[in-house]
């Protein structure tokens, strides 16, 4: 309606339960009859769109809980910490902060999730949103990184040096 109205770019906000809610105190303020409360629930598209998207975010949210985690590797350099979490499935989550200072722009943090394949002497990492892909050695000092592929190159907003893991010693947490 804003776009039509004020000719300016603008986007659907949906915002699930809290239509049906205040619908619902609505209803029940004016003494509408209970066999109608249900119609908002089934009317709202922010509802609608939330309870098909559980499940796929409960099970984002498994794959990745602690329930599920085999081990974690952690590193920190200066400013900026790396957590690496394997999980069961082949799952793995890859965490990075980047600690900057007051003014400095960029990017402070990302997140990574994807598969991983083990083997004695590596672990093989391929994200499963972006085409980004790594290879760690396993040492006794822990995984190093042996290559990395799949970085968007230098821009305005996007720095490869914050994707990249090359420098860290990823050791083995308890």
């Amino acid at each position: 309606m804003v776009y039509l109205t004020e000719k300016r770019d603008s986007s659907l906000i949906i915002i699930p339960l809290v239509g049906p809610i205040f619908l619902n105190l609505g209803q029940w303020l004016l003494g509408v009859d209970w066999y109608w409360f249900f119609l908002p629930w089934l009317l709202d598209g922010g509802t609608i769109l939330f309870c098909f998207a559980t499940p796929r975010i409960f099970n984002d949210w498994w794959q990745t809980s602690r329930f599920t985690r085999l081990a974690t590797y952690v590193d920190r350099h200066d400013n900026v910490e790396v957590k690496l979490t394997l999980h069961q499935n082949q799952i793995y989550l890859l965490q990075k902060k980047l600690h900057r200072q007051k003014g400095e722009f960029g990017m402070s943090e990302f997140g990574e999730v994807g598969h991983y394949d083990e083997s004695p002497t590596t672990i093989k990492l391929s994200a499963e949103y972006h085409p980004f892909s790594r290879v760690f050695l396993i040492t006794a000092a822990g995984l190093v990184v042996e290559s990395e592929s799949g970085f968007p190159e230098d821009s305005t907003y996007i720095k490869k040096a914050d994707y990249s893991l090359v420098g860290f010693t990823l050791a083995k947490k308890c």
